[in-house]
């Protein structure tokens, strides 16, 4: 809230009227529709002046309306002196024209006041109660005019004030007002009131009419709530569209980044790696130089691998992750695996295992994507277990699948951001520059396009498990993966069942 804007819950004063509430409240609203941090501290100044606008173009309605009827009133009383046959009236004296002719007027200076940009809050109370007294003199001037005093009521002139009793009751609404509609309906029920004790009414007609005011007043109540509603939905979709955009727009740049990335670097990698290879054979392994070449090709291979990361990120982006599934024996792809990773587990000082049952039945997946698993995995376990620690890779049958497990005896994950561990380019750690945060996002798209389930168990201060199910070749469709698949949102399935 601006400086300006009562606190939330503070009633606003009797001169500020319930606008400052109306918008304050449509703020709290809109901002729960907003992402936290989005919320821009003026939203109820600025829908404070929306509907501040909206009120004068209601005022505006309302005066074209109001000087339009007086105008035919003051008329119909001119033509009422000249012809009192027309009017139905034995005697209908200047007076009825004058009370039409000053009503028309005040009501043409208003109309001409607000088409000139001339408006205060305090119309809001000052017009009702002005329609109040215009409609109460002019049932006497027009029930005078009908006969004698006390005679039986004209049911011309009751129906004229019903019908203005109505209108007045129902004016508060067009200025989404709550103290205006207050006033507009107590208004409105007075001046019946004593309509049907001037005329007078019959008490069943009174009732029923005044029954029929309470309504229109309720029903115009309800308008506030509708407009409120409105207002709060085109704010919030106003801000969620530019959200939109501006997140696309980050969306363009970062994939403008990858194609530089995919397009610009790897040729110069492939050279760098290829030039330092050739230095390397040219020296041979027990020169001075080995070792700064050795630096260098490992430094090549890691950016590399990098540039492969964003090129699955980039594909993952575009929804599909394409999987090129055969039947594939379990032993073998999991002795690939240490291959891989071994030599990493005992640099790190990692004891590195492999727990799997004599028989599992084969994998029907793609080979390749799956030791890109298990290396994101198994290399990221290495990369957060502290040396001497341990590192083991299990499998067991589940069924039409088999499960497989990556555990280590690390720190473990806290509770509060396992929700984000398999996000894109987060990572637990900001200040981390071992990667750029894209493996386990990976690893998850990989799980999810060969129709199967990952998720993460972990203790802090005793390690993590990253456990994920894979089809084997009895349990599978081969149709399902010759195609491209989807990579669909995993959030239902990062935890076990």
């Amino acid at each position: 809230m601006s400086a300006r804007d009562p606190a939330p819950g503070r009633a606003p004063g009797r001169a500020a009227d319930s606008q400052v509430a109306l918008a304050a409240s449509i703020a709290r609203h809109v901002a729960l529709d907003i992402p936290a941090g989005e919320a821009d501290d003026g939203l109820a100044g600025t829908v404070q002046a929306a509907l501040s606008s909206e009120r004068k173009g209601a005022e505006l309605i309302l005066a074209w309306l109001r000087a339009a009827v007086l105008l035919v009133f003051a008329a119909l009383m001119a033509v009422g002196v000249a012809r009192p046959s027309l009017a139905g009236a034995t005697t209908l004296g200047p007076g009825a024209v004058l009370v039409g002719a000053i009503g028309a007027i005040a009501a043409t200076g208003l109309l001409m006041a607000l088409l000139r940009g001339w408006y205060v809050p305090l119309l809001r109370l000052v017009v009702p109660a002005g329609d109040s007294l215009l409609i109460g003199a002019g049932i006497i001037l027009l029930d005078a005019a009908q006969g004698p005093p006390g005679g039986s009521p004209s049911p011309g002139v009751a129906a004229i004030g019903a019908a203005a009793c109505l209108f007045l009751a129902f004016s508060g609404a067009a200025r989404m007002s709550h103290a205006s509609q207050r006033v507009s309906i107590a208004l409105a029920i007075v001046d019946w009131v004593f309509i049907a004790l001037v005329l007078p009414v019959p008490l069943i007609p009174a009732l029923f009419i005044g029954l029929l005011l309470v309504a229109a007043g309720v029903a115009g109540r309800h308008f506030t709530g509708r407009i409120r509603r409105v207002v709060e939905n085109e704010i919030a979709r106003g801000r969620l569209d530019r959200l939109y955009r501006e997140a696309a727009a980050a969306i363009e740049a970062r994939e403008e980044v990858l194609r530089i990335v995919a397009h610009d670097l790897r040729n110069p990698l492939n050279t760098i790696n290829l030039t330092a290879e050739m230095m390397l054979e040219m020296a041979g392994d027990e020169t001075p130089a080995s070792r700064p070449l050795e630096i260098i090709m490992r430094n090549a291979a890691t950016m590399d691998r990098l540039v492969h990361d964003l090129l699955d990120v980039a594909r993952l982006e575009a929804g599909r992750v394409s999987i090129n599934a055969k039947e594939t024996p379990v032993q073998p792809l999991l002795d690939r695996v240490l291959e891989l990773t071994g030599a990493s587990a005992a640099a790190a000082g990692i004891d590195l295992q492999l727990h799997t049952p004599d028989e599992l039945p084969p994998l029907y997946v793609d080979p390749d994507r799956v030791l890109q698993l298990f290396s994101n995995l198994v290399g990221n376990a290495i990369k957060f277990t502290p040396e001497g620690g341990r590192v083991s890779v299990r499998a067991a049958s589940a069924g039409r699948h088999i499960r497989f497990a990556v555990s280590d005896t690390g720190p473990g994950i806290p509770p509060e951001r396992i929700d984000h561990i398999f996000d894109k380019f987060w990572q637990a750690d900001a200040g981390d520059r071992r990667g750029l945060g894209l493996g386990l996002a990976i690893a998850r798209s990989i799980v999810d396009a060969h129709g199967g389930r990952i998720g993460i168990e972990s203790r802090p201060g005793e390690g993590s498990e990253f456990w994920f199910t894979l089809p084997t070749a009895h349990g599978a469709d081969p149709g399902d993966a010759e195609q491209p698949a989807v990579a669909a949102d995993a959030s239902g399935a990062r935890y076990p069942a």
